[in-house]
């Protein structure tokens, strides 16, 4: 007698649970490898730091940047408006005086117009006569010019208090001098004197300030600048000497073009 196997209920054909599935790994993403450069590829040329124009052999050095012998040489070249010369000087001192006289005109206007003495108008003829005298000068700048512009303006401010006492009141300074007689001599006079009839010792602060500003806007133009620099040569190298701390532009010596 044949035996059957027990049915212990499962079925044969039955395939077995799977597994529970896993997440798949994020795919990685490419990186993208620059493209290589021929083995004879040139080097890049570094560029002036004033044009963009590559530096060339021969360069400058102006503070920590570097800039091409064109530039260097223009930059440079700014030292000649430090040094005195006799015809921008004459030039510039004609427009000063002009300008001083102007000045001092309106000055005395503003005092007729409004019965007031405004002390801050000294400070405006500093400035104006200073420019006026750069003006005709060329754009010079330096001792001479500071000093130039400074009696200029020195002498708009007594123009100015001249006028003031002389015509724009004339009446209180005649009352105040018992002039009766010869008012176009003692006109003269007071208009000379005008500076010291009218004086306060505040007046001292706006000269000041009107010396102040003709010294400032025409003093020398100052830039840290050396070389030229040869073929080859590092930038502690230079060609021609120079003194420590970095040129001034009233000593720095430009190479000449090849």
């Amino acid at each position: 007698m044949n035996e059957q196997p027990a049915n212990l209920g499962l079925d044969s054909t039955v395939a077995p649970t799977p597994a529970a599935a896993q997440p798949l790994p994020a795919p990685v993403a490419a990186v993208a490898t620059p493209p290589a450069l021929p083995a004879n590829a040139p080097p890049a040329i570094p560029a002036c730091a004033n044009c963009g124009k590559p530096l060339g052999e021969t360069v400058y050095r102006i503070s920590d940047r570097t800039v091409c012998q064109t530039c260097g040489q223009a930059i440079a070249k700014l030292q000649d408006l430090n040094r005195f010369a006799g015809g921008p000087w004459m030039t510039g001192a004609m427009l000063g005086l002009g300008a001083a006289i102007i000045s001092g005109a309106i000055w005395a206007i503003l005092v007729k117009a409004t019965d007031r003495q405004f002390g801050l108008v000294a400070i405006g003829i500093g400035i104006f006569v200073s420019r006026a005298v750069m003006r005709g000068a060329g754009g010079r700048r330096g001792p001479s010019i500071q000093t130039l512009s400074i009696l200029l303006s020195l002498l708009g401010v007594v123009i100015g208090k001249g006028l003031i006492a002389s015509w724009a009141r004339w009446d209180e300074t005649r009352t105040a001098l018992g002039i009766k007689d010869h008012e176009t001599i003692f006109r003269a006079v007071t208009f000379c004197f005008g500076a010291l009839l009218y004086f306060s010792p505040l007046d001292l602060l706006w000269y000041g300030l009107a010396v102040w500003e003709a010294w400032r806007y025409p003093r020398a133009i100052r830039i840290p600048i050396s070389g030229p620099y040869a073929p080859g040569q590092t930038h502690s190298a230079p060609v021609t000497a120079t003194p420590s701390g970095g040129l001034q532009f009233d000593t720095v010596q430009p190479k000449a073009p090849q």
